[in-house]
């Protein structure tokens, strides 16, 4: 049974669903994160790109947000033959000024701007209301294929030709007329944000996602949950009413009146750490690399201290069945996304290559997020993608290092110094003084002992060199303060 521990109190509100005392996914919600997933636009096509089969759409960001071909809702709904339909243009179905109604499906990441559909959808709990779409969906968790077609005749009833809807796995323990009543409520507040729509000004925005509370419940709830602890009092009131209107009672509320963090109590923040790191240890003493890039991520499967008792193949296959469970709970924690490549210890039995895909697809199967297992490369690498909405937990909670600028290395000391040198010598002949901020040990190898080196460089180069000490925390930084006059560079130095 699942746990949902909500950190409400502060103004950085996180939430973590925790499964066998141990995190499985984890949301955080900054004041200065202005999430606009869900949101629904009237927008503005801005530019259209053949080339890409996409358009810039104005949506009232500071970036414009991308919309590709076959998420326009007149090529969605054109009946044309599948060859001919595909071989089209985007500039056959939007063109330049025109006005669109696009709903964001996947945040501004590093420099692009969001991904917008042109083809709506309005989520509730047990449903999924899909204006134009003209497509009805039932969840595959549903208990037989029986139920589910009981499920698509209603669906079918409830809608006209061109409406559509998703039944959610909730749908499936409630009444028919429970799930058309909240179809009627969907379906009512769209309609009434497309009458209010035609008064606004483009761009503006006509419908807004839920809030972090609002979302976290709907998405969390019909997932196995058996329990949701909160740390604030109202915040726990509104849970309960949410609950309520929901239909779930089985899903126990309880205030935390802890005087520490609820996450410090939970364990979350320490899992939390571990999932920032770039090495996770496993159980059996072999360990896990992330490196991430902005479309890769690559991990790499280490035997570490694990030896094993048995042969060699039966020993690797179990610790890349352990790191198989562990990348997949790390992939939901820290939220990667786009390709990712495993390098899982070399088997040679084909039957051991076998057991491990499908160990992975069984994992994966939990998360909520589309994931596709691609298999095993030629050079062995297991081959996978999984669809990224927003930024990772890595990039949401952190920010490029100054001093290596992201790259995670620095330049030695030694060739700081020999760059510092360099630089000096392009103002040979040409100054008469310059003064350097350098870090102490940067400046014994610049100068030399005794300043031997200092010394030569002054005589070869024609001009004075004058160092103060780096102010800054780190030893991998330099400035040169001042290039020109003797007279003005001492003065310099005595304001310093």
């Amino acid at each position: 049974m699942k746990k949902l521990v909500l950190n409400a109190a502060t103004r950085e509100q996180r939430a973590a669903v925790i499964e066998n005392e141990q995190i499985i996914e984890l949301m955080i919600d900054q004041p200065n994160q202005d999430r606009v997933v869900g949101n629904i636009y009237k927008a503005r096509v801005e530019k259209v790109l053949p080339g890409m089969q996409a358009a810039f759409v104005n949506i009232g960001r500071e970036k414009n947000a991308f919309l590709y071909r076959d998420d326009v809702l007149k090529y969605y709904l054109s009946e044309e033959e599948a060859e001919k339909k595909k071989n089209k243009s985007i500039s056959h179905y939007v063109h330049q000024g025109e006005e669109l109604i696009v709903q964001v499906t996947k945040e501004e990441i590093g420099t692009k701007g969001c991904r917008v559909t042109n083809v709506v959808t309005v989520p509730g709990h047990h449903l999924v209301y899909l204006p134009h779409s003209q497509y009805i969906a039932i969840s595959k968790r549903f208990q037989s294929s029986e139920s589910r077609e009981a499920w698509r005749v209603a669906a079918e009833k409830w809608t006209d030709e061109s409406e559509g809807l998703i039944l959610r796995t909730a749908a499936e323990k409630e009444s028919e007329e429970t799930i058309q009543a909240e179809l009627n409520v969907l379906r009512q507040s769209f309609q009434e944000s497309m009458e209010e729509a035609k008064d606004k000004r483009v761009p503006s925005i006509i419908m807004q996602a839920p809030d972090f509370i609002e979302q976290t419940i709907r998405d969390y709830s019909s997932e196995g949950l058996a329990e949701i602890v909160v740390d604030d009092l109202k915040v726990k009131q509104r849970i309960d009413r949410l609950l309520s209107l929901i239909r779930l009672p089985s899903v126990r509320t309880s205030l935390f009146r802890g005087k520490q963090n609820i996450f410090t109590e939970y364990g979350v923040d320490r899992q939390l750490d571990l999932a920032t790191r770039r090495q996770i240890w496993l159980k059996s003493g072999a360990f896990l690399v992330f490196d991430q890039t902005e479309a890769l991520t690559v991990i790499d499967v280490n035997s570490g201290k694990f030896t094993g008792k048995t042969k060699l193949e039966d020993t690797v296959l179990k610790v890349n069945l352990e790191a198989v469970q562990e990348i997949a709970r790390q992939l939901r924690l820290r939220d990667l996304g786009g390709i990712i490549l495993i390098d899982f210890i070399d088997l040679r039995k084909e039957d051991h290559k076998l057991e491990l895909t499908k160990a992975l697809e069984k994992e994966l199967k939990k998360d909520r997020t589309q994931t596709s297992v691609r298999g095993l490369t030629k050079l062995g690498l297991m081959e996978l993608t999984r669809k990224k909405v927003k930024e990772s937990l890595r990039n949401s909670l952190s920010t490029d290092c100054p001093v290596c600028r992201g790259t995670g290395y620095v330049l030695s000391m030694e060739s700081l110094a020999f760059k510092i040198e360099r630089e000096l010598w392009e103002y040979r002949e040409q100054v008469e003084a310059v003064v350097i901020e350098i870090p102490i040990p940067v400046r014994q190898i610049l100068f030399g002992h005794s300043n031997v080196h200092k010394t030569r460089l002054e005589q070869a180069l024609g001009f004075h060199i004058y160092s103060v000490e780096e102010q800054q925390s780190h030893t991998h930084t330099y400035r040169f303060v001042y290039v020109g006059e003797k007279a003005e560079a001492e003065r310099i130095l005595q304001g310093l």
